[in-house]
């Protein structure tokens, strides 16, 4: 791809808020490249790649949501099976 090209695919997919194609398309075409991948195949590729990274970050979120409290104090330090515990024994 040529500089300006590359240049201007960089900037668009910023500003179009896509951190995973960004990251990876270069290196997803070149190994597209090499299996005789189609673009269609790529761009399903591309699209899985951002979405299992969406959903990834959208996790850590949730998670750290629900483990921290503003001051920034952990609010659940018990292990998860500890909680597990306390439910079947209250709901018994």
């Amino acid at each position: 791809m040529e500089c300006s090209a590359l240049h201007y695919t960089n900037k668009n997919l910023k500003t179009l808020r896509l951190p995973t194609f960004l990251r990876e398309y270069d290196k997803v075409a070149r190994q597209g490249s090499a299996e005789s991948m189609d673009y269609p195949r790529y761009l399903l590729c591309m699209t899985e790649l951002e979405l299992l990274d969406r959903e990834r970050r959208a996790t850590e979120r949730r998670i750290g949501h629900y483990t921290r409290l503003k001051s920034g104090e952990v609010m659940f330090q018990q292990e998860p099976e500890s909680f597990n515990l306390l439910f079947l024994s209250s709901s018994a």
